[in-house]
């Protein structure tokens, strides 16, 4: 990826068992698509570690208030 931020990492896989925001406790935004997704997102909503959003019906008020809430919100915060 040409002028990637430094604050973004690109793999071609990240398996599952070694997620790195997980593992790091940093909070996720979420946009389940297959198979095993929405239970995984569901998982870490109910850990109080990530906000889940449809991308099919998501809209950019949605998307600028839940990164506001990851970023502000002590709940999410408190993981880090």
């Amino acid at each position: 990826m040409e002028d990637k931020p430094d604050n973004v990492l690109t793999k071609k896989w990240f398996p599952q068992r070694d997620i790195l925001s997980v593992d790091a406790g940093v909070p996720m935004l979420g946009f389940p698509l297959l198979y095993d997704q929405p239970r995984n997102i569901d998982n870490l909503v109910d850990a109080g570690m990530a906000i889940s959003l449809d991308v099919m019906t998501v809209t950019e008020t949605e998307i600028f208030e839940s990164v506001n809430t990851l970023i502000n919100d002590k709940k999410y915060s408190s993981n880090a």
